[in-house]
């Protein structure tokens, strides 16, 4: 939602939102199958991963100043 608000939001974004997605899916399916703990895990590792780096990409564009061309 920042991404957008703060007009920061492109291709790399929509790319890594949605391999968010997946890990967070596969997560949440075998929570709720056979709740095998150390897969479901992994999962969940590779999502908060996944997330931390979107977050870093973030403030990077953030710090790096503002849009060119912006008002």
């Amino acid at each position: 939602m920042l991404a957008i608000i703060t007009k920061r939001a492109d291709l790399l974004f929509v790319v890594m939102e949605w391999l968010f997605v997946a890990p967070r899916v596969a997560h949440a399916y075998v929570f709720t199958t056979s709740n095998y703990v150390p897969l479901h895990g992994q999962f969940f590792i590779a999502g908060t991963i996944l997330l931390l780096f979107m977050w870093e990409i973030f403030a990077l564009r953030i710090l790096a100043g503002p849009l060119s061309g912006a008002l």
